[in-house]
C-alpha cells in the first residue's frame, strides 16, 4: 500500500483502517509478494509515525506481514495490528532500526 525508499519522506497515519486482503487467510508461500504487506518504509531519516490505526489482513507478504522498516524507525501509539502474517516478521520486521 505505501512504499518509500527515500530519506526525505515523512509520513503519519491517524485513525486509518488498511486491509491488505479481505478476511480469512490465504495461503503463504516463499514466493506469494515481497516486502512489507501494507508499508515498506526503507532509509528514511524520519520514519514512519503511526497513531490509533486498524491494520489487518496482511498475510502475503515475504517478511512483515504490516510493516517492513529498514534503516528506518516506527514510532507507534494505540494502534490495532491483526490478523497479519509472513514467512518472517508476522506483524512487524525490521531491520537495522
Amino acid at each position: 500500500m505505501i512504499y518509500s525508499e527515500s530519506t526525505s519522506v515523512s509520513f503519519t497515519s491517524t485513525n486509518g483502517v488498511f486491509e491488505c486482503n479481505s478476511g480469512a487467510f490465504g495461503t503463504i508461500t516463499a514466493t506469494s509478494a515481497q516486502m512489507g504487506g501494507a508499508f515498506y518504509i526503507k532509509n528514511s531519516v524520519t520514519g514512519f509515525t503511526s497513531t490509533a490505526n486498524t491494520i489487518r489482513y496482511c498475510y502475503l507478504s515475504d517478511v512483515g506481514g504490516a510493516f517492513h522498516i529498514e534503516n528506518s524507525k516506527l514510532i507507534d501509539s494505540s494502534s490495532t495490528i491483526t490478523f497479519n502474517a509472513a514467512i518472517q516478521g508476522g506483524a512487524i520486521s525490521c531491520k537495522s532500526c
